[in-house]
């Protein structure tokens, strides 16, 4: 797997997307390796980030692209014309299916199956196109111009999209979001990050830069995610920006600051210790309605807002 994280800031006054990736990717079966380029393109000024299985996400990619190469995206068309694709690669896998294994066409075996084959075995194929699954999670950025009702006028405005594979239900497989989304296996790793950062789509572009790094190196414990890393920037005119080795420096800078760190020296451990006292413990109260008011009436207070972790870096 890896990890793909996409966010949503400002630059001044103009939006701006942040993409961060990995360099990792895996074969089935075979192995991994670390030099994948896992940012390509659906269209012109609409780059997409890839997480799955290197094969299944050429695939998938390529029926964006040729999906999409000749729509003009509109506010009103958007969410249509970004999923639209998914059922065009899940209608090929399922015919890659029954001509593999039944030879014949998806439409026939749809049309013709039941009354040509025994039912157990209908069944069984029935099933098994119905957990066909993509192999690929994408997320899909770009820019369309959306009516401001404030400005009272068309403003370029960040698109967002995901494609995830591993989704819980059909409807959750396509998603259009508007701060900031991950897919691979830190994507929830980096999710959390993003939400204590209260990362959102006014932040400014350098701020943004770096949660979407300390996102991404705080997920890196996570089985499938490398040390490798990537930073780009697309502006609204779709041009985009990499992140020089200043910028990363500053990022390496800010996280040794903002991030978490491991506690080496022997008075920052004293500090961590204390001495046991009676005072800190009572008797579990039995009573279940009684214990469990007194245990919300403690952690309703939480801890004091210096330890929350919440400090925006300067």
């Amino acid at each position: 797997m890896t990890l793909c994280i996409a966010a949503n800031c400002l630059d001044g006054d103009e939006p701006k997307i942040v993409m961060c990736t990995d360099w990792r990717e895996e074969y089935p079966w075979i192995g991994s390796h670390e030099n994948a380029d896992k940012l390509d393109f659906v269209k012109d000024g609409w780059p997409v980030l890839l997480s799955g299985e290197g094969p299944s996400e050429k695939a998938l990619v390529s029926v964006y692209q040729q999906a999409l190469k000749n729509v003009e995206f509109r506010q009103e068309n958007i969410f249509e014309k970004l999923k639209a694709p998914i059922e065009t690669r899940k209608s090929q896998m399922a015919n890659d299916y029954t001509t593999q294994t039944l030879a014949m066409s998806h439409e026939d075996f749809l049309k013709e199956g039941r009354s040509r084959l025994p039912k157990s075995l209908f069944t069984r194929h029935a099933n098994a196109i119905e957990t066909i699954r993509l192999g690929a999670s994408l997320i899909i950025c770009g820019f369309i111009d959306a009516y401001d009702f404030v400005d009272r006028k068309m403003e370029p405005t960040a698109v967002i999209a995901t494609v995830d594979d591993a989704a819980d239900s059909p409807e959750k497989v396509f998603s259009i979001h508007q701060d900031f989304a991950a897919i691979g296996s830190g994507y929830s790793s980096a999710l959390g990050v993003l939400c204590r950062r209260g990362q959102s789509s006014d932040d400014s572009l350098l701020q943004t830069i770096y949660v979407v790094y300390e996102a991404k190196a705080l997920s890196e414990t996570v089985p499938g995610v490398s040390r490798s890393l990537a930073i780009d920037v697309l502006s609204s005119d779709g041009t985009m920006q990499s992140l020089s080795d200043e910028g990363y420096k500053v990022c390496a800078k800010l996280y040794s600051r903002f991030g978490p760190r491991p506690i080496k020296q022997e008075t920052e451990k004293q500090q961590m210790m204390f001495k046991m006292e009676s005072r800190y413990l009572e008797p579990f109260m039995q009573s279940f309605r009684n214990g469990t008011a007194k245990r919300k009436a403690i952690s309703s207070s939480g801890p004091s807002d210096s330890s929350t972790g919440n400090e925006q870096p300067s």
